[in-house]
């Protein structure tokens, strides 16, 4: 597959726009206006912001609770974004949502939460939702390494692939977690498991623009 001058210019808009804002939260958060947790999308700019512009503004989107790069490769409105960390009105959920739950259903971001694996089986029913209406739209539902270790997980992933599902799971693997290293956590491969349930898998640790896209 090749892209377009305007596949990587607006590529990277969006990188920059997600970097460029959390490093203004990082500048800032100390002062303690921010009142809402944060947790950040760096790393996860490249693989975010490349499946937004490919899949494109129509296509349905769940995200977990680093949601940043999502909401700002989706809506890319910075004035509601930072409304939102400051708890303002002007926020896009009117300051009560925070980092880990802005949401915009009607600009087809759908969901977002700080429960690990909480979006993967409302995408699922949104992507079979979409396959009864026959409306061609596709579904995109973003998790941690961490979601794969719950229950609901193994069950959407085994639903969407019985129904043969329009959803991609796009699992952002950072290989490590806040207090147990990955080794004592999960006793498989996530390539491998998602595989076993006869899933089209595509696996990289590339952040090269080209590998990643396609």
């Amino acid at each position: 597959m090749n892209f377009s001058n305007r596949f990587y210019k607006n590529l990277f808009k969006k990188i920059s726009i997600i970097r460029l804002a959390e490093e203004k939260i990082k500048k800032y958060y100390h002062e303690d206006e921010m009142k809402t947790p944060m947790h950040m999308s760096r790393g996860e700019e490249l693989v975010v912001a490349a499946a937004v512009e490919i899949f494109g503004s129509k296509s349905h989107y769940f995200g977990y609770y680093r949601s940043h790069a999502l909401y700002l490769s989706l809506i890319q409105n910075l004035k509601t974004f930072f409304g939102e960390m400051y708890g303002k009105k002007t926020g896009e959920n009117l300051g009560v949502a925070g980092s880990m739950h802005i949401f915009n259903p009607k600009k087809n971001l759908k969901a977002v939460s700080a429960i690990v694996s909480s979006t993967i089986s409302p995408a699922v029913g949104n992507a079979y939702g979409n396959m009864l209406n026959k409306n061609n739209k596709i579904t995109l539902s973003f998790f941690g390494d961490g979601a794969t270790e719950e229950g609901v997980f193994h069950e959407s992933i085994n639903f969407a692939s019985l129904k043969n599902l329009p959803i991609v799971f796009i699992c952002l693997d950072n290989n490590i977690a806040v207090d147990v290293p990955i080794k004592q956590r999960q006793a498989y491969k996530i390539l491998n498991l998602a595989k076993s349930y006869n899933l089209k898998v595509f696996n990289s640790d590339s952040f090269e623009i080209d590998r990643v896209s396609k």
